[in-house]
């Protein structure tokens, strides 16, 4: 942490598995029957500045 400025960095699927959510976007376009798989590793930060 930086003061008043936090930085959390995070990693989506990890393992890069194969993998679709429950819900997911653009539902009312896909039925529910049909699995739509998600993206591979995803690396992300999430920056908060307070002031």
């Amino acid at each position: 942490m930086f003061g008043n400025t936090p930085v959390t960095p995070g990693v989506d699927n990890l393992f890069d598995r194969t993998y679709g959510e429950h819900i997911q976007r653009g539902t009312t376009e896909v039925l529910a029957t049909d699995r739509v798989n998600e993206p591979g590793r995803t690396l992300w930060a999430n920056v908060t500045t307070r002031f």
